[in-house]
């Protein structure tokens, strides 16, 4: 099942980052760059990957937080730019194997088998300079330099956009011509059930066989007093699973469990909703993201 694999490439996307130290086409409006937060991050992803996972991260702010304290955010060490796993098998740099770093982007959405979008402000003829170091070779696009390796990578670069892929998610430096993730019924819900201020989501896969949840999600804010928070939305099938979905997580929140003394909540009727909130500490399983590596809370939901 695609949702079991998208999840594994997510774990490994998150487990990576721990080893690293240290003008626009306009849609109805909206900036292609898709910068508006979360819901703008989803307006720039084709309709047709609703069925797999999708993350996104505001890079800008995971910088200034893991400046802030290393420790609590490694995990956001890899600022949601798969290329960073490079980076742990040579010497070199991102710059230098890439063209770019993470002080040049603003969001990254990661998509499936680690497709991404990066937006931000890139030097077009460094990418493609470092790209070709690396034996990427420069292809035909109207849209800005595409460059492949001729097997499983190419790239798109724009001055404010970056796209990699691996498999055809359907990603551009340009806006979808047709239906985004954010004209999604299921997807509106469940970002607005993480809010707006949310700086790091993960989506998993709608409306997978047999599965008990249409869509969930895991989101990160930081609060007034700076501590941060995640909270999990699951959209269920129905009210009956609405409560099985609440049994399963609640076996994790009972005493001497991770997420002990964790309100699990329900919201029923037509698109019954169920949430969870902790608050994220510098202890094992407890940093922000860090379900994404243990999966403990995840799981439930994928069967």
């Amino acid at each position: 099942m695609r949702i079991l694999q998208s999840l594994s490439a997510l774990v490994v996307l998150a487990v990576t980052a721990t080893t690293v130290v240290g003008c626009s086409s306009e849609r109805d409006g909206k900036s292609a760059s898709g910068s508006r937060g979360l819901m703008g991050v989803l307006d720039s992803a084709p309709a047709a990957v609703s069925g797999t996972t999708v993350s996104y991260l505001n890079v800008r702010t995971a910088r200034a937080l893991v400046k802030k304290d290393e420790k609590l955010y490694a995990n956001f060490n890899g600022y949601g730019i798969p290329e960073y796993a490079s980076v742990g098998y040579t010497s070199k740099s991102l710059r230098t194997l890439m063209g770019f770093d993470e002080r040049d982007v603003q969001t990254s959405l990661v998509v499936g088998d680690l497709s991404n979008r990066l937006t931000g402000d890139f030097d077009k003829d460094a990418i493609s300079k470092a790209l070709a170091k690396r034996d990427y070779r420069a292809e035909k696009s109207g849209r800005g330099p595409r460059l492949s390796n001729g097997k499983d990578r190419q790239y798109e670069v724009t001055g404010d956009v970056l796209v990699g892929e691996s498999k055809k998610e359907g990603l551009s430096p340009l806006a979808p011509e047709g239906k985004t993730l954010a004209d999604d019924s299921l997807y509106k819900a469940v970002a607005k059930c993480l809010g707006s201020d949310v700086y790091e989501a993960n989506f998993f896969g709608k409306e997978r066989p047999r599965a008990i949840s249409r869509l969930f999600a895991v989101g990160g804010r930081i609060g007034d007093d700076g501590a941060p928070s995640e909270t999990l939305c699951a959209l269920a099938t129905n009210d009956e699973k609405a409560q099985e979905i609440a049994k399963r997580l609640r076996t994790e929140t009972t005493k001497g469990k991770r997420y002990a003394g964790t309100e699990v909540s329900v919201t029923e009727g037509d698109m019954p909703m169920v949430t969870m909130t902790w608050k994220n500490t510098s202890a094992s399983g407890m940093h922000p993201a860090d379900e994404l590596r243990f999966a403990i809370l995840l799981m439930h939901l994928v069967k």
